[in-house]
Parts: structure tokens; sequence; C-alpha cells
């Protein structure tokens, strides 16, 4: 019997190493692949968490993840057995609304993994702290559609496996395939017309829905337009995408803001554009897929306030000192900040002109982030960004054995303290952050991961 069992020991063992290899090989080929996934809504109120919403399980793709480099906040998913299988850092984004003071979300709409054996969520402060703890679990209430969504390539130049693909969904128009396919090819054609998006073709793949009849919740408030972000995320995980951008049926309506603004590129956030104001297009992916900040004074009232982007500088603008062409121009979103170009710039010229272009400072990082979607960058083919690695990123599953983060699992959901906050651990966290910062100013995220790992682990 010992030996019917230590054989069949070694046999499951080489199953494993197969489906692990599987895995692997599947992940450079394909980066994406259907899986069983949550859509989550969390809510915050002051300190206090909660879910705001009946979770959405369905089978689909993960976007690729967008990892924060100091994320206030972490998302830990556990097994039955209180194990973390999946930890992600992510912040609520911000939303700008004119004539208003810029203002925190109090909701935020995330898409993450829920293989079989998931059971919990906890959310947790930087110190470890458990701020949600709460059990989820699929029912015949809350599932959504396993189908693959149909889909249309409009344009790009980009390999599948790696290039950062957008989907573009279309809202209110009432199945006019025809009508949405021409808006979503004049919004890409303004795109890839734009520096430097034209000259990162190969980066870049652009897709639509083939079917025009969904109802995304969208509603334009003046020039705010905000859509279900369930209903958003939903209708796009039967799609390999990493980016979305809703298209609004609303002629004539102008620019549209982007509903989210985040501090970093951030996987809860999302373009939404008038379906025939193709100028606005290139603006809202800045604010969506790049996190820059509008350049224009948002708030007529000359209010004022503190860069969350990195097109807007304090007084002086010592972070553009270093950077080839760019100026020091007063006003950028707030009356208190700085742009690098007079006028010009895609963030702050919402006008057509014959060559669009970001500032001398959005352009590098613009090409930064795309550098890592080319395929030609150093560490992007054998990363793991992908595939669920165990860096702790967006996407990944870090496959930790045990919990040994030393977090409360229990059902009480108080908030219990954990991890050891001594002066020790405060440095190494320092360390390692300086560490990956280091890294990152030299390097493609991808051929950070290490360092990315070694900080995740010290300061999360």
């Amino acid at each position: 019997m010992g030996k019917k069992v230590c054989c069949l020991s070694f046999v499951l063992s080489i199953v494993a190493l197969w489906c692990l290899f599987v895995s692997f090989t599947q992940a450079q080929s394909a980066p994406q692949w259907r899986q069983p996934l949550v859509i989550l809504t969390l809510e915050k109120d002051g300190e206090s968490f909660s879910v705001a919403e009946e979770p959405l399980f369905r089978e689909g793709y993960l976007p690729r993840g967008k990892p924060l480099t100091d994320p206030p906040l972490v998302i830990a998913l556990r097994d039955h057995n209180g194990n973390v299988f999946y930890k992600s850092g992510f912040d609520f984004p911000l939303l700008a609304r004119e004539g208003s003071a810029l203002v925190q979300q109090q909701q935020i709409t995330l898409t993450l993994p829920w293989p079989t054996e998931a059971e919990r969520i906890n959310v947790l402060d930087r110190g470890g702290k458990i701020l949600l703890n709460r059990a989820i679990e699929p029912t015949s209430e809350n599932q959504s559609s396993t189908e693959e969504s149909g889909y249309v390539f409009v344009a790009g130049e980009g390999d599948p496996n790696f290039a950062l693909k957008f989907l573009f969904l279309g809202d209110d128009y009432n199945g006019d395939v025809a009508l949405f396919a021409a808006h979503v090819e004049g919004q890409v054609a303004q795109i890839l017309k734009t520096s430097p998006f034209s000259q990162n073709k190969k980066a870049l793949i652009f897709y639509r829905m083939s079917s025009a009849d969904l109802d995304l919740g969208c509603m334009v408030e003046g020039s705010l337009t905000h859509c279900d972000s369930t209903s958003v995320q939903d209708a796009a995980a039967g799609v390999p995408y990493d980016e979305i951008v809703v298209v609004v049926n609303e002629g004539g309506a102008g620019g549209l803001a982007n509903f989210f603004v985040a501090y970093e590129p951030h996987p809860a956030t999302y373009a939404v554009v008038s379906g025939d104001v193709f100028s606005v297009g290139p603006h809202e992916i800045g604010h969506s897929s790049i996190a820059l900040m509008d350049e224009y004074l948002l708030h007529g009232d000359g209010s004022e306030g503190a860069p969350y982007g990195p097109n807007c500088d304090e007084t002086g603008c010592p972070n553009f000192a270093d950077i080839p062409g760019a100026g020091c121009y007063s006003g950028c979103g707030f009356a208190n900040l700085f742009r690098a170009a007079e006028n010009g710039c895609v963030m702050y010229d919402l006008s057509d002109p014959e060559e669009p272009a970001f500032c001398p400072v959005c352009s590098p990082v613009i090409n930064t982030i795309l550098s890592q979607y080319d395929g030609e960058g150093d560490g992007t083919t054998d990363d793991g960004e992908d595939t669920g690695d165990d860096d702790g990123d967006e996407t990944g599953d870090d496959n930790e054995e045990g919990d040994d983060d030393g977090e409360d699992t229990g059902d009480d959901g108080d908030n219990d303290e954990t991890g050891d906050d001594d002066d020790g651990e405060e440095d190494a966290c320092e360390v390692a952050k300086a560490v990956y910062y280091a890294c990152l100013s030299t390097k493609s995220v991808f051929a950070c991961k290490n360092e990315r790992h070694a900080y995740m682990e010290a300061c999360l």
C-alpha cells in the first residue's frame, strides 16, 4: 500500500509540474487566458470598508497588471485554509469635477481572479491592519455570462502577446454597429496620429466589440460622463484587454471627462469619450492609461491643490529641471501648479491641431510605459508579469503557501493589528523602496520584477 501511495504521489507531482510548465509556456505565448473571475465593488466610509453590492462572478480575461509603486491599501484573497493566493496594492481613484474640489472616490470596482478554492477577501492598510474581512461565494444569483465576447481588430502593429490592448465598448448605440464602428475608427485614428503614440504603434493594438447593443449605464452630467463600472468591466471581461475606452453615443456633447483620475495607471480606471468628438480620445486615455493631470485650469475659481500626476509641478518646476524642452508655465489643473509647455499639449488643448502631441514631460512618461509592451524591451518575455507570478502585482497569483503575513483570517472582521511595525522593518521597507525606484529610473517595470518583489515583501 505504501508503494502505491508513493507511486501515486510521484505521478501527481509529475502532473503538477507538467501543469505548471504548460501554464508557464502558455503565458509566454498567450499572456492572458480565460479563468474564473470576480468583479467586486468596494466602498469606504471614513476608515470603514464594505462590499458595496453583490459580487459578480464569471469566466473571462484578467487585465494585465499596472502595479502601484506605493499603494496605501492591499487586497488579499484567501482560500478556505486562510492561505493567501493573490495580493494586490490599490487605492481609491480621484474624481475631478469642474467648479468643485478634486475628491477621492468612495467606491472602486476591481476585476480579480477567483479560482474554486477562493473563499475570502481582506483589505489591509500599509501596516497590515485588517480593514475588511469578508467571505464571498458564487451563487445562482450572482453569475454573469461565461460566453466569449465577439470583438473586432481595428488597428495596431503590436504583437498580441505583448502589446497594450485597448478595447472600445459602445453605450447607447441601440444596435447601430456601423455608427459605433465609424466612431471607434475616428477615435483610434486620432490616437495614432498623436505623438508619441504615433511613434509607438508596435506597442499598441485596438479592438472594439463586434456588437453595439450594450447598456453600460452611462450618464452625461455637463462635461462629466460616468458609467456603471461593474457593467463596464463585466462587458470587457469576455475579451483579452488591458485598457477600456467607453464610447458614448452623445452627438455634439463635446469632450467628456474620464470618470477616474488615479495617482498612477490603475486597473480600475477607464476612459469615457463622446463618440463623434475625436480630439478628446488621446486626452482621456492620458488620464486613464498614463495617469496624467489636466493642464488647463480645471477649477475656474482659482483653487489650489497638490500635483497628483507627473505633468504638473510646484513653484520653480524642480521635477522638470532635467527634462529636455520642458518649461515652467503657470497653471496646471490648479492655479498654484505649473505645466511644462505654454500651450499645444494634448492635456492642455482639447482642440484638434493638425499634428497633436503631448508635452515634453508627458511624452517620456508615455514612452516609458509603452516600451514595456513592444516585445523588444529587456525583461519583457521572461518576467511572468501576465502569468500570475509571485511578485504580488495586480494580475498575479503569488501562490503563497500558508498564512505567512500573520494576518487574522477569522470571521469577526475586527481590525487586528498584524505584522511587525518596528524600526527594523520600516528601515527594510525604505531600503527596498529605494532600490526599486532606482531600478525604475533606468529600466522598465518588467526588468525590475525582482526589485519590486523585494519591495512588496518588505513593505506590504
